[in-house]
């Protein structure tokens, strides 16, 4: 548990890599399906990336601040590193996924789990909470008062949650979302990162007509300088776009969203799920991952950090699996590739019942 006002310093102290990782490629074998899309490079036929191919060292550098219901601190997906807990007043000051659904344990264990995630050695901040606008408003308030502190660019934040109902212009007058507006760009100023699903209503709206999502649109945000969130949508493991899943006229990333392993409270099964909410979890894995190397490929701090990282994964971080299809994700290594050295695969162990 952590005091909300601790110094991001204080939080990052201490090693990131578990004992024995070194700066060797791991090339996790029994990866996912969906993970082993995000090392699947460019020219690499569809079922030859064998694993997930990925850079123990990247990703330390970095904090993903995760406002949800909690996390299952006990399954072993969430081992190491340790987590951090902050807790808003109207829920459990329990380290517990207090969601019938599991979803904050299956988003965060798509970011950085031990066995679903995309960045491994990201340290988690479990920012507890319930997920109804004031809530989430007071979350965001707590990690700009300790980012505020600490001028660093290497801090994600991932709400991987949306309003239900459809956005209109008068919703701004309501204190509830102009404060969660305002604190979201405060907080993008100091040079965090935010990432946010696009939404599962593709049925009922093309594009994105939901909170928070519909802050990146200068359409929706009358006169307010639309904020660089990251906004996530949805492929499957074939890199197909979702139908349901919503877009954007303005910069979007895409990632694994259909059926995708992860993790849930109680379940003797490794369990799947779907939703704009797990491409979202792997999306901010990846984002962790670039910017907490030692040198990033982009320039970071200040506000100008996440339209940096957007751009990056644009241009460099990204491709489309299918012609015509959205570009996917890519860490921008090879899993079709394996090293001679067994030194450079993890042997991961077999699944075990009890702790699923």
């Amino acid at each position: 548990m952590s005091d909300p006002d601790q110094s991001l310093s204080e939080i990052s102290n201490g090693t990131k890599l578990r004992p024995g990782l070194g700066a060797e490629t791991i090339y996790q074998l029994n990866a996912p399906s969906d993970l082993k899309v995000v090392s699947w490079a460019p020219g690499v036929l569809l079922g030859k990336t064998k694993s997930y191919a990925y850079d123990p060292e990247n990703g330390g550098e970095a904090i993903i601040y995760i406002i949800e219901n909690g996390i299952d601190k006990r399954n072993r997906e969430f081992a190491w590193p340790p987590q951090d807990w902050l807790y808003a007043p109207s829920v459990s000051r329990t380290e517990t996924d207090d969601d019938p659904l599991s979803h904050g344990s299956c988003v965060a264990s798509k970011a950085s789990g031990d066995k679903n995630g995309v960045s491994k050695t990201t340290q988690l901040v479990i920012v507890k909470s319930s997920l109804n606008v004031v809530d989430i408003a007071w979350a965001f308030q707590q990690i700009v008062n300790t980012a505020a502190k600490q001028n660093t660019p290497r801090v994600i934040v991932l709400l991987a949650a949306t309003t239900k109902t459809s956005w209109h212009s008068g919703l701004f007058e309501d204190l509830r979302f102009s404060r969660l507006y305002l604190r979201m760009q405060n907080l993008i100023n100091l040079g965090a990162v935010v990432v946010v699903p696009s939404g599962n209503y593709g049925e009922r709206s093309l594009f994105v007509d939901t909170v928070p999502a519909v802050f990146a649109s200068p359409s929706t945000t009358l006169g307010r300088p639309a904020l660089p969130l990251i906004v996530a949508g949805t492929v499957d493991n074939k890199g197909a776009e979702a139908s349901w899943s919503q877009t954007s006229p303005n910069p979007m990333i895409w990632a694994p969203g259909v059926r995708v392993a992860c993790t849930k409270r109680g379940l003797k099964l490794r369990p799947t799920d779907t939703g704009t909410s797990f491409s979202a979890g792997m999306v901010a894995g990846l984002a962790a991952y670039f910017l907490g190397m030692k040198d990033p490929p982009f320039a970071i701090g200040g506000r100008d950090t996440s339209r940096n990282l957007i751009n990056f994964f644009q241009t460099s971080a990204s491709w489309a699996r299918r012609p015509g299809e959205r570009k996917v994700i890519w860490n921008r290594l090879d899993g079709s590739l394996m090293s001679l050295s067994n030194t450079s695969i993890l042997p991961f162990p077999t699944v075990d019942a009890s702790t699923y």
